[in-house]
């Protein structure tokens, strides 16, 4: 389902794509860099679950990567959208604000991430 899930999305960021060609330059990269950061969400949770069925056993860290693309895909969605309205303060202030949360949880994913592969090595060496 994943497979089928991840073609339909690239047939549709394609197609969707085809519908920006009269837009700003500015909508069109932000669609672009959207639709692209979540095909590789997409292809990087494939990947996940490979790992997962090729060990018989569930890899946290594979996930963990997934998770932090899909931070680091709203902030850079947000931190663009959030230039566009910078007179208007509760938008903006929001956005930035969600942006900080979305920080801070990329820092916890990855150091959750540091320590499941350093307890991995030590656990492999032993």
């Amino acid at each position: 389902m994943l497979i089928v899930g991840a073609a339909t999305l690239l047939v549709s960021q394609v197609n969707g794509f085809r519908a920006l060609t009269n837009q700003p330059a500015n909508t069109v990269i932000l669609a672009l860099l959207d639709g692209l950061l979540l095909v590789f969400i997409l292809v990087d949770l494939l990947y996940a679950v490979r790992a997962c069925l090729r060990s018989h056993e569930i890899v946290a860290e594979p996930f963990l990567v997934v998770g932090i693309l899909a931070c680091i895909k709203e902030i850079v969605v947000l931190s663009v959208q959030a230039a566009k309205p910078l007179e208007k303060g509760p938008d903006f202030s929001r956005a930035f604000v969600e942006i900080g949360i979305l920080g801070g949880v990329v820092l916890v994913l990855s150091i959750s991430a540091f320590i499941l592969r350093a307890r991995r090595t030590e656990t492999d060496s032993s």
